[in-house]
């Protein structure tokens, strides 16, 4: 039990420590806007297409963690408050697909 345990803390924290990130960076650059912020995103130098990917891939993978659990038939926890539902019916294949994006290995 306790590695079970260990493993549910060590999630609570990465997710926390995601969301943290995620607000910090949007609540930077509200307060101090760069001029990277204000080129369009052909710009020749790539940056900001980069910068843009990063953010898509920070999404990417607690949401594909959130669909493998959901379509797998397990309770996703956010701390002892809140639990999301189950999002469908247990499907191999969805929850497979969902995996390969989360974990590339």
């Amino acid at each position: 039990m306790k590695g079970v345990c260990a493993a549910i803390w060590d999630r609570e924290v990465w997710l926390s420590y995601e969301a943290a990130q995620v607000l910090s960076r949007y609540l930077w650059h509200l307060l101090w806007p760069s001029s990277l912020d204000q080129g369009d995103l052909g710009s020749s130098d790539g940056r900001p297409i980069a910068h843009a990917l990063l953010y898509v891939m920070m999404l990417a993978l607690p949401l594909t963690g959130i669909v493998a659990a959901g379509v797998g038939g397990e309770a996703v926890h956010f701390g002892a408050l809140i639990t999301l539902p189950q999002i469908g019916a247990p499907d191999a294949n969805l929850r497979a697909l969902a995996m390969r994006v989360h974990r590339p290995s």
